[in-house]
């Protein structure tokens, strides 16, 4: 099992004021000393997108998006700082939830594919129709917050995609529950699920 290339690793849901985050502001305060790629957005409600080899920052339909760009706990870390940093910075935007992400992907496996078969599969073949993609999506309670774990088979692949969703209603509370080492504790949590649930270890 591999990591996904790039997605976003840490959501925060809310009004956040797009005009702010200029190259001039990202440079000084969350990437100093740091060289910076910006790219315009495709549509006029997202804001300009701040990348480096590590990670990237943007915002989308009121949703900041920090995306993991290279895979490795040092960065989890430093999306971490970030958001705290964020918090400090900017605490009275309107918040409403954040999410923790981790997706990733894994060749056809016949044993996974036996536990995630539907049972009419099958049927669709008398009708003429070829399955090209299943998804299976599941919601758990899971201390403060709701874990869904998204299982799509594309093709002769596998992907799943393991979200941690906390309700907030302020930035201050988001540093309540999103201690430093969130990230990495939930990377943990992630791979013990797909490694008792189908045997998956990274490689």
């Amino acid at each position: 099992m591999q990591y996904k290339e790039n997605y976003n690793t840490l959501v925060i849901a809310g009004l956040w004021n797009i005009a702010i985050f200029t190259p001039e502001w990202v440079a000084k305060y969350l990437l100093p000393n740091t060289q910076l790629n910006v790219e315009f957005p495709i549509n006029m409600i997202g804001s300009l997108k701040f990348s480096t080899d590590e990670l990237s920052i943007f915002i989308v339909e009121g949703k900041l998006n920090l995306a993991i760009n290279k895979h490795s706990d040092d960065v989890l870390i430093k999306i971490g700082e970030l958001a705290n940093q964020l918090a400090d910075y900017l605490p009275h935007t309107p918040v409403t939830a954040f999410g923790l992400n981790y997706i990733y992907e894994n060749e056809f496996d016949s044993k996974i594919n036996s536990c995630l078969t539907i049972n009419d599969n099958e049927k669709f073949g008398g009708l003429g129709l070829v399955v090209e993609s299943t998804s299976i999506i599941r919601k758990f309670n899971k201390e403060n917050c709701t874990l869904t774990l998204t299982v799509n088979k594309v093709e002769n692949k596998f992907i799943f995609n393991l979200n941690y969703n906390f309700p907030i209603r302020t930035l201050a509370e988001f540093k309540e529950k999103f201690e430093p080492k969130a990230l990495l504790n939930f990377k943990k949590d992630s791979l013990e699920i797909l490694e008792k649930l189908y045997g998956l270890k990274l490689l």
